[in-house]
């Protein structure tokens, strides 16, 4: 009788083994410790998924090629490094980077990202971080008694509102102007 329940347990540990260790989807890794399942993708991609970093053990890692940059998980062309653009996901692409100098028909970003200088003062945040639209800019303010604003930085007369010509780059001063009741 004792041989039957010892037989029992050792079939009921080694299925609840067996379905642990088989617990994981077919396109998974299961971490060894804590048996937690992780997608396939994430074995060996450079990033420690599992508590136990068991996902990053035993990988053979990609080189990258010498007009190629190594981002940890994937290679990216050396002409996208200090680019201003996270093409790694992580930054590595971007960190210890040489001071950029912009051409003389660009605006240089507070992180030194160049972008063409006249999307400078217009409304719109180009640098990541919006040191394009900073307190220089200056925005003039039209005289609403007296001017129409035809776009950011121009006022018109309003007597060359709706006047048959286009006064402003938008044409805003040609448009027609719905009477309100």
């Amino acid at each position: 009788m004792n041989l039957k329940i010892l037989l029992f347990l050792f079939c009921s540990n080694f299925l609840l083994l067996y379905s642990i260790t088989d617990a994981c989807g077919i396109n998974e890794w299961r971490c060894e410790t804590g048996g937690r399942c992780i997608p396939l993708s994430w074995r060996c991609n450079r990033i420690n998924d599992c508590t136990d970093a068991s996902d990053e053990l035993n990988c053979i890692y990609p080189r990258c090629s010498g007009s190629q940059f190594d981002c940890g998980a994937r290679c990216i062309p050396r002409s996208w490094v200090c680019d201003g653009d996270n093409d790694c996901g992580n930054n590595s692409d971007e960190q210890n980077c040489p001071p950029r100098r912009c051409s003389c028909t660009q605006f240089q970003c507070n992180d030194s990202r160049c972008i063409d200088a006249s999307t400078k003062c217009n409304h719109v945040k180009d640098c990541n971080d919006g040191s394009d639209e900073g307190a220089f800019c200056n925005y003039r303010q039209c005289d609403n008694s007296t001017e129409f604003q035809c776009d950011i930085q121009r006022c018109l007369p309003l007597t060359q509102k709706c006047d048959g010509y286009y006064n402003c780059d938008d044409r805003t001063d040609e448009r027609r102007r719905t009477i309100e009741s």
